[in-house]
């Protein structure tokens, strides 16, 4: 087990939303307020020992950024997004070690159907040795606990992918509306319909 006072969560919400259209999917309306509010007020209502949020560094649009920030988060830019998903995450996990976290926990911000049960079971199943990953038995994916260990493996050696270097790591089942994310307006309006 590894205490979620001692774990860093980095959301991830530096994408281009290039499948979604013409319009940025983190700030689309689910159930009332933007997705990406749903991933940003549950890491709130957990104990954690920081929260982080990766965005475009080229972003000129403050309403994501103030979205974070209300909810208690620390903004870290990647000027590098176009690189893809591990840069933030690699960026994100830098920031999270210097918190002195014992795990970093990488959080995708287009995922709102994540519960406060399942964090704690990520949290539950984690070790120092070993990671914890999100999984609806036969695909993983985000959320995914990260021991310090593992991070700072991963920070060493940035020629490897992050997922390729996250063993050792038990899974932890969840459903696929559970583990859901929205990349097109088609997955937005099947989320919205299964509310």
């Amino acid at each position: 087990m590894i205490a979620l006072e001692r774990t860093a969560a980095v959301l991830l919400a530096a994408g281009y939303s290039m499948r979604f259209g013409d319009s940025n999917k983190l700030l689309a309306s689910l159930r009332a307020k933007p997705v990406a509010a749903h991933a940003a007020g549950l890491l709130s209502r957990l104990p954690l020992l920081a929260k982080f949020a990766v965005i475009q560094a080229a972003d000129e649009d403050d309403t994501l950024a103030d979205l974070f920030i209300a909810d208690g988060f620390a903004l870290i830019d990647n000027p590098c997004a176009e690189q893809g998903q591990d840069s933030s995450v690699r960026i994100g996990m830098a920031r999270a070690l210097d918190e002195d976290a014992d795990a970093v926990l990488i959080f995708l911000a287009d995922m709102p159907n994540v519960t406060e049960d399942h964090l704690h079971a990520l949290a539950e199943a984690a070790d120092p040795a070993r990671a914890a990953i999100s999984s609806n038995g036969a695909h993983r994916s985000p959320p995914a606990l990260i021991p310090r260990k593992i991070a700072t493996a991963i920070l060493a050696d940035p020629s490897r992918s992050v997922r390729s270097m996250i063993e050792p790591a038990v899974d932890v089942i969840a459903s696929d509306r559970l583990l859901a994310d929205i990349d097109t307006k088609a997955d937005l309006a099947l989320t919205g319909a299964r509310s």
